[in-house]
């Protein structure tokens, strides 16, 4: 089990290959593979140097945006789709608090991110055809009609994350 602050427990799975350096201890990170439900995270990087430093990249290509956030949120998801990420991750040892002490680069895609709420993805599918003319969505409990996209290139420093340049994307708007 695998529980990050506050959020609940998810079961992770990993796999990998390093090398550590019986000079130094220190270690590089060949291939490293995390599953949690359907999903699988890569990484490879180094734990180095004096003070040890951290640089890892991490990417996954159409994982379940719902098992990504299992692992960070304390509710149940309220979002589902597929998510594709790419970053690169620093670290050092030392005192402070580890978010205060991260630096991270990322490029994130999600693609048909839907609400797992069927009133909320209702609300979504009406804006959606009102803004492409085409009257209200069928009533019936079939899948929804309006599926959205997201993507950014965001940047996490000294505890803070910055998100410049967020494009979304339904039928009939962007942003």
């Amino acid at each position: 089990d695998f529980r990050a602050s506050d959020a609940r427990k998810v079961r992770l799975d990993s796999e990998y290959k390093v090398a550590v350096s019986g000079l130094n201890g220190d270690v590089q990170i060949e291939n490293a593979q995390v599953r949690t439900g359907q999903s699988v995270i890569t990484a490879q990087g180094t734990v180095a140097g004096s003070p040890r430093r951290v640089a890892v990249t991490f990417a996954t290509n159409g994982a379940e945006v719902q098992d990504l956030l299992k692992i960070v949120e304390t509710a149940e998801p309220q979002m589902a789709g597929k998510v594709n990420f790419r970053a690169e991750a620093q670290f050092s040892n030392g005192p402070g608090r580890f978010l205060e002490k991260l630096q991270l680069k990322a490029a994130v895609a999600v693609a048909g991110m839907r609400f797992v709420d069927v009133k909320k993805q209702r609300n979504v599918d009406a804006f959606s055809a009102r803004v492409r003319k085409d009257g209200p969505p069928d009533a019936k409990n079939e899948p929804p009609l309006a599926t959205m996209t997201a993507r950014s290139e965001t940047r996490f420093d000294r505890g803070v994350a910055y998100f410049p340049d967020i494009r979304t994307e339904m039928p009939g708007a962007s942003s």
